[in-house]
């Protein structure tokens, strides 16, 4: 069976799915017990503002919940999301579902797409919740090129014999997030966006105000419609924060990544795959004892590898990134990185002709307070050893000797204060800081 309308360039690979969804919320105690008692997920909560959803056993994590103070209600008809999508493994587990709803006296919604039987639930902040079934594949119709999908009426009574009257006992393994549909302002943007940026196929764009988009033959993993009149929810309401869309390989994430950039988008990235890092420690002497002893600086790190194509994706589609110093371990932690090292870690990995390192003082100065215009690694360790070089000087030029023994052609420290210091360095014989470049020959 043959439908779908293909991207006119990349296009998302079979293996694609929609993952966990992030959720703010105004109480994250009401919001937990909602989930285990209705929904049937298994929560874990991290902090006082932070918890996880995952099936029952654990196995899969759905729904990231967080709050802070000042959060609202939901806003109905707010651009956003209109429901995310739990679909369980068979039609037997939605007819115990089905039958829990019934015994709780749950608020619920329920339709027949064709393709799938779905329940609709609103959890206590308003957030749209569909639990849901597929119909075998080889049940589904087309017309045309087109997947035939309807609202219709839902046998509820059919659906609950299904679950052969056992109880329902949460989520079961292999229950994962099926899909997302979200309030849009505008469907053309929308499938500008997600159909020709991002790569999913077209399944269905002739429903009343609606666009449903898959990839690898499903029937979506995205809606959207223009049912709501906005506008955006706000930042002080709950709604969703975030949704995720897992492709096989990293590969198919920057495939992604760059045409979206070739369309005349922005992505960011957000999963440690651009700069690596690993945890990092100090070491300070106890005279007392004679001894030297660790000291743990928490979650401070130090860049151990920088992929470069993704800041080459973005330069090719004319964008300036904006990198902040942070990087995932290999543990899975987040690292703080000194921005100072992030930026000649990545000057490095980029073989850059100059790393400009921008400050609040002239450059380097020496015990009379006079600049030092031209220095090398040799001449840096004697004036740190001496007590020239101190304080926050001493990282930058940590950096500066690293970025220029890595290849980097030169570093230079500037006063940022002054008015177009970074043109006067390039175009002017004199500069204006302290350059640092790599031991010349004697």
């Amino acid at each position: 069976m043959t439908y779908g309308i293909h991207p006119p360039g990349y296009r998302l690979p079979r293996g694609a799915h929609v993952g966990a969804v992030r959720l703010q919320v105004t109480d994250l105690q009401r919001s937990i017990d909602y989930y285990e008692q209705f929904i049937g997920l298994d929560a874990t909560r991290s902090d006082a503002s932070h918890a996880t959803l995952r099936t029952r056993g654990g196995d899969r994590v759905l729904v990231h919940l967080e709050t802070r103070p000042g959060v609202k209600t939901s806003r109905r008809g707010a651009f956003g999301l209109y429901h995310f999508a739990i679909l369980l493994p068979d039609r037997e587990a939605l007819g115990r579902f089905a039958a829990h709803l019934a015994a709780l006296e749950a608020r619920v919604g329920m339709a027949d797409h064709l393709v799938s039987e779905a329940f609709y639930l609103w959890d206590p902040d308003g957030l749209g919740i569909e639990v849901y079934a597929d119909r075998p594949r080889e049940e589904w119709r087309v017309n045309g090129r087109e997947l035939v999908m309807t609202t219709d009426p839902l046998d509820v009574d059919n659906v609950i014999e299904a679950g052969l009257g056992r109880q329902w006992d949460g989520a079961p393994a292999g229950t994962t997030m099926g899909h997302v549909h979200l309030h849009v302002g505008d469907l053309d943007r929308a499938e500008a966006f997600y159909h020709r940026g991002l790569g999913f196929d077209k399944t269905v764009w002739t429903y009343p105000g609606a666009l449903f988009m898959s990839a690898g033959g499903y029937h979506h993993h995205l809606g959207t419609n223009v049912w709501s009149h906005g506008p955006s929810a706000q930042h002080d309401e709950a709604r969703l924060l975030e949704w995720e869309l897992v492709v096989p390989s990293i590969d198919d994430a920057r495939e992604a990544a760059r045409n979206l950039a070739d369309d005349g988008n922005v992505p960011r990235n957000d999963d440690g795959g651009f700069v690596t890092a690993e945890k990092v420690g100090r070491n300070t002497p106890d005279r007392l004892q004679g001894i030297e002893r660790h000291v743990d600086l928490g979650f401070v790190g130090e860049p151990v590898g920088v992929d470069r194509r993704i800041i080459d994706t973005l330069s090719s589609a004319g964008i300036i990134p904006v990198v902040a110093p942070i990087a995932i371990g290999a543990d899975g932690q987040t690292y703080n990185i000194n921005a100072d090292t992030m930026a000649g870690a990545i000057a490095a990995a980029l073989g850059a002709h100059r790393l400009f390192m921008l400050t609040d003082v002239v450059g380097v100065l020496d015990k009379q307070g006079e600049l030092l215009t031209d220095l090398d690694p040799t001449a840096i360790a004697a004036l740190r050893a001496d007590g020239t070089i101190s304080g926050g000087m001493i990282p930058k030029l940590e950096t500066c000797v690293a970025a220029v023994e890595a290849g980097v052609d030169a570093a230079v420290i500037l006063d940022g204060r002054v008015p177009h210091a970074m043109l006067l360095e390039i175009f002017t014989r004199r500069g204006a800081g302290t350059l640092v470049r790599r031991e010349q020959s004697r």
